[in-house]
């Protein structure tokens, strides 16, 4: 997927990086970050951060948007990246694996993730395609994108816990329009037997 001659090592200064806007991963826990940022007080990045250019001295992160954060709190003033030129395609899918790697990987950022890939313009992507590059079963996939099609409360509650608001929002949830029974199946069927898998 990426050029080895493309690819360059080296320094850039944090203010030189911006986070993608197209990364499937939202949500960071405070209290790793912090953490993490107490490693690299005292012992630095020890692995790169993949970047692209997106203009000249200015870079956009592709993965390891978490190591920039803790960089922030750190209050680093340089960072190791690996720059390698990526096509917004190649730059998503590469998103979408590391976040798929993740042992407490959303099911919801997962969903979006795969569904941006079916919504290229170019490559085009079908469902065993994203299976085969992601290492997911095509049934998999299809059960994941079914959870953006979800209401809105019904997602916001979803996200904030992906275990137990799926039994509550029939009952509980706000909504402006009723909330299909039918759109509230595919989120056991999506979740429960994979969960623990991530």
């Amino acid at each position: 997927m990426m050029n080895p001659v493309t690819t360059e090592y080296r320094n850039v200064p944090l203010t030189a990086l911006e986070e993608s806007k197209t990364n499937p991963r939202r949500v960071f826990d405070e209290a790793a970050l912090k953490e993490l940022a107490s490693s690299i007080r005292s012992q630095g990045i020890l692995s790169p951060l993949l970047v692209r250019p997106i203009a000249e001295h200015r870079f956009e992160i592709v993965a390891e948007a978490r190591r920039y954060r803790a960089a922030f709190i750190a209050e680093s003033e340089t960072v190791p990246v690996r720059i390698v030129h990526l096509t917004d395609a190649q730059a998503l899918e590469a998103q979408l694996i590391e976040n798929l790697q993740r042992r407490d990987v959303h099911p919801l950022e997962e969903a979006q993730g795969f569904r941006a890939l079916l919504m290229l313009d170019e490559p085009k992507y079908s469902i065993e395609q994203i299976a085969a590059k992601t290492g997911k079963s095509p049934s998999y996939c299809l059960q994941r994108i079914k959870l953006t099609e979800l209401a809105a409360a019904v997602t916001e509650a979803f996200a904030k816990d992906a275990r137990s608001a799926p039994a509550q929002t029939p009952c509980s949830l706000p909504t402006s329009r009723p909330v299909r029974v039918l759109t509230l199946v595919p989120i056991r069927l999506a979740i429960r037997p994979n969960w623990t898998a991530l």
